[in-house]
């Protein structure tokens, strides 16, 4: 079970139970209780992910890119076109 925001879609790849607001937890903990078969494929398919995707190898690849692109004046910033440096020497 994870709170339905896109990090925790992606993390999962939708392999699980998703809840909202407190009152959708209920449902989803009767639903992990009656359908333990499911309970276990959401379990062995995020274990599988979590060893497949999310190596330190692939996290460190993925910072280093990211270092890259800020470097080279980019943003993560959907909204900004680039990061600029700032000529205020008191900033």
């Amino acid at each position: 079970m994870a709170f339905d925001v896109n990090f925790n879609r992606e993390v999962l790849a939708g392999q699980g139970w998703f809840f909202a607001t407190a009152a959708d937890l209920a449902p989803q903990f009767r639903a992990s209780e009656t359908e333990p078969a499911r309970a276990q494929e959401f379990a062995d398919a995020g274990r599988e992910r979590v060893s497949s995707v999310f190596t330190w190898a692939g996290v460190c690849d993925d910072y280093e890119r990211l270092a890259r692109r800020l470097a080279r004046g980019a943003s993560i910033h959907p909204l900004a076109r680039h990061a600029h440096r700032s000529t205020d020497p008191t900033a």
